[in-house]
């Protein structure tokens, strides 16, 4: 009988640590979530910056060159 009390005090100690970390892990989230946002959305401006500027690295590669066959300067 002894045991079968010390088994639902550890239980119910379980329970209440069960949601204090529950509780714990929703502050987390809530305070993290804009932190991961502000991220996400440098990200994506980065990765929109680089690919303007391999577009615009491509055009220019599609520019004549000054160079003639060989690799020497035209006169």
């Amino acid at each position: 009988l002894a045991s079968l009390g010390l088994l639902a005090v550890l239980v119910l100690a379980l329970i209440r640590n069960v949601k204090r970390l529950m509780g714990s892990l929703k502050t987390f989230q809530a305070t993290m979530e804009p932190l991961l946002d502000e991220i996400q959305e440098g990200g994506a401006r980065a990765q929109e910056g680089l690919e303007r500027v391999s577009d615009e690295g491509a055009h220019l590669s599609r520019r004549p060159s000054s160079r003639g066959p060989g690799g020497r300067i035209r006169r």
